[in-house]
């Protein structure tokens, strides 16, 4: 028992300095174990990269990749069972969300005709990103 004056005797044990800080450092040691084992389950899990694909391709839809892929857009053409007959392959567009969640879009415009018809290697070869939502619009045709 102890005196506390603006109280009277009080039963119990006083906290100390010292026993408060032990009493803490347990706390903090228990909550990093907690941490690395939430980081190992992190590490563990599968990343993904997932874009969508719409439009003139034969198979439309969300297409997963592995995290560490580079994937073109020639890549998820291709996966996507190829563009279709009546396909604009020089007028792709693909919507970007701005990094730092601001909502903001940029929308870039792409073309592959000319890498199917073996004429430019280097077309097709835009580095896509997880979230990218590609869109291969259809060639107006006049009506006959």
């Amino acid at each position: 028992m102890f005196f506390i004056a603006s109280i009277g005797p009080v039963c119990g044990r006083a906290e100390t300095a010292e026993d408060r800080i032990k009493r803490l450092e347990e706390r903090i040691a228990r909550l990093e174990e907690r941490l690395a084992i939430w980081e190992n389950r992190m590490m563990a899990e599968p990343k993904k990269i997932e874009i969508a694909i719409m439009g003139a391709v034969r198979t439309q839809g969300l297409f997963v990749f592995p995290y560490d892929a580079t994937v073109t857009l020639a890549h998820l053409i291709v996966r996507a069972g190829g563009l279709t007959d009546i396909a604009k392959g020089n007028d792709i567009r693909i919507t970007r969300l701005t990094p730092g969640g601001t909502g903001k879009k940029v929308i870039y415009v792409q073309g592959v005709e000319d890498l199917i018809k073996g004429k430019d290697t280097t077309q097709g070869v835009f580095i896509l990103e997880a979230g990218d939502i590609v869109y291969v619009p259809e060639e107006i045709l006049p009506p006959k």
